[in-house]
């Protein structure tokens, strides 16, 4: 038992003690407001846990991310530069934020998508995407030689203006900033 934890954590040796600390205090301290905000939430009178509903289910996705961070540490990062994941997570992005563009009455419905029972903006997965395809894009630009400012157009024009679009035609001004 004792092996097959340390198999799991062994990447956690090399790791960066003080940003652990740091965001580990930030998800007690986070655990702490939900807890507080939660407890006199009138959804939290009928809950099926009570004032502890908000709380449970904080904990559950704080412990479905260390689960995930756990199975990323054992991913090689050069599979993150692949052009299937790096185009298909930019393209899934635009996808979803594009489903949100639905509208009744020339009104948006709901800027949140449910998926197998999880809800989330989907506009949090373009942002992440966009992160790896930008990253992704100005090194192979840079390792190509200059950095010209039409290359630079080029890259953004596939990236973020199309995300900005979508996001104005929202409208959903905090994420665009």
């Amino acid at each position: 038992m004792k092996r097959k934890l340390r198999g799991l954590t062994g990447n956690l040796e090399g790791s960066d003690n003080v940003l652990l600390a740091a965001v580990s205090l930030l998800l007690l301290l986070g655990a702490v407001v939900v807890y507080g905000a939660g407890s006199f939430n009138h959804q939290a009178a009928v809950a099926p846990l009570g004032q502890h509903f908000f709380l449970v289910k904080h904990l559950s996705m704080i412990g479905l991310g260390i689960l995930l961070m756990v199975g990323l540490m054992h991913v090689d990062y050069h599979w993150y530069k692949q052009p299937l994941f790096m185009w298909g997570g930019l393209l899934l992005g635009l996808v979803l934020v594009a489903v949100t563009l639905m509208t009744k009455d020339g009104r948006v419905i709901n800027r949140w998508v449910t998926i197998m029972g999880f809800t989330f903006q989907p506009v949090e997965v373009a942002k992440l995407a966009l992160i790896f395809f930008l990253a992704e894009r100005l090194a192979w630009l840079k390792a190509g030689g200059r950095l010209t400012p039409g290359r630079l157009a080029l890259v953004l024009a596939m990236g973020p203006l199309p995300l900005i679009f979508l996001l104005i035609n929202q409208p959903n001004f905090g994420n665009v900033l």
